[in-house]
């Protein structure tokens, strides 16, 4: 039974990239190679991750991969184009999962303190931690990171948007 070094394989939608490996130090060095990023993953925060498609356990499964790493493109409205990396860690049965965001060149673990204290100062960063929370139904962390970006740029059309829209959801 051998392990795989890692494998990159093509899929639909907005992913970049997609690497398995049992090896975390050969995950840190695909995510270089894939986004420009330097970043070490030793002390990451790594969440429970419940809905990992069942393709990707698949995945994982048949090369005995003990991770996964996706790398999305991700763009809102006038906001630069983010690189997303998500990686998924296998226990036995057990999934878990690390977010990442590339903002200005840096990697950023998006969690739940990763990039309100990485970035005090960057509008950018705060919009995509307020998505993040937004996806996860965290609306008043959400709207709170989404006015931290309207302070540093009145002028962020994402911001704005976002806080319409979860101040007025129905748009009334």
């Amino acid at each position: 039974m051998a392990h795989i070094t890692e494998e990159t394989i093509n899929i639909a939608g907005m992913a970049l990239t997609y690497s398995l490996s049992s090896n975390l130090a050969e995950i840190e060095n695909a995510i270089y190679l894939k986004t420009g990023c330097k970043v070490d993953l030793n002390n990451i925060t790594w969440e429970a991750n419940a809905n990992l498609a069942e393709s990707a356990k698949d995945l994982m499964n048949k090369h005995r991969a003990e991770y996964s790493m996706t790398v999305y493109l991700d763009g809102y409205l006038d906001v630069k184009k983010y690189k997303h990396v998500i990686l998924n860690k296998r226990a036995g049965d057990t999934w878990f999962l690390a977010n990442f965001a590339e903002i200005n060149g840096s990697l950023f673990e998006v969690g739940l303190s990763g990039l309100d204290l990485a970035i005090e100062d960057c509008a950018e960063a705060f919009c995509y931690l307020g998505h993040n929370y937004f996806n996860r139904f965290q609306y008043d962390l959400a709207i709170e990171n989404f006015e931290k970006a309207l302070s540093l740029d009145p002028d962020n059309a994402f911001a704005k948007y976002m806080l319409a829209d979860l101040h007025d959801p129905n748009g009334t």
